[in-house]
C-alpha cells in the first residue's frame, strides 16, 4: 500500500485485525489511488530468470480494508471496492508481465462471514476480473484449532 495515495502512514491508529488482536495500522485519508504498479518490474525481473511458472500472490481486499484504519469512506464496503479496482489493475498488469498463476489472500474470509456473503466474494471477483492466467485464492486460518493454540502454549512469551 505504499505505492497508494490516500493512505497516511504517519497518521496510525490501532484497529482490531481479523477481530482478534489490535494493532496500529496507516490510516486512509483520501481517495485511494495506485500510483504505480507494485510489483510489476519484480515480475519482469522473474520472467527473466525462469521458464518455469510464476505464482504470485497479492491480498484480497477484504483483508486490505482490515489492516487499516478508514477515515475517509467510512465504510468497509467502500473501501473494499477501491482496493478491488487497484488489485484488478496491478494482476493485470502481473499477468501481461508473465505471471502464470494469481493467488489473492483473504484470511479475512474466515473472520468475516456475514460480510464475505454481502460484498466479500463479490469484491474479490472484480479484483480477479478480466485475468485470463490461473487464479487461486488462499484462505487461511487453522490457527486457532486446539492443536495449534496447544503447541502455542510450549513457546513461551515470545
Amino acid at each position: 500500500i505504499e505505492h497508494l495515495s490516500g493512505v497516511d502512514f504517519e497518521k496510525r491508529e490501532t484497529v482490531r485485525i481479523r477481530d482478534r488482536y489490535d494493532a496500529s495500522v496507516p490510516t486512509v485519508v483520501g481517495a485511494v489511488a495506485r500510483q504505480k504498479p507494485v510489483f510489476v518490474e519484480d515480475a519482469k525481473f522473474l520472467r527473466q530468470q525462469t521458464t518455469q511458472p510464476i505464482k504470485w500472490a497479492l491480498p484480497g481486499p477484504m483483508t486490505m480494508i482490515d489492516t487499516l484504519y478508514d477515515n475517509h469512506y467510512k465504510s468497509r464496503e467502500k473501501l473494499a471496492w477501491e482496493f478491488a479496482k487497484i488489485l484488478n489493475q496491478e494482476a493485470l498488469e502481473l499477468e501481461a508481465a508473465g505471471v502464470d498463476i494469481i493467488q489473492f489472500d483473504e484470511p479475512a474470509f474466515n473472520v468475516f462471514f456475514d460480510e464475505v456473503n454481502d460484498w466479500g466474494v463479490a469484491t474479490l471477483e472484480r479484483a480477479i476480473e478480466g485475468l485470463k492466467c490461473e487464479t487461486a485464492v488462499h484462505i487461511c486460518y487453522g490457527y486457532g484449532i486446539k492443536a495449534n493454540t496447544d503447541w502455542k502454549k510450549t513457546l513461551g512469551s515470545e
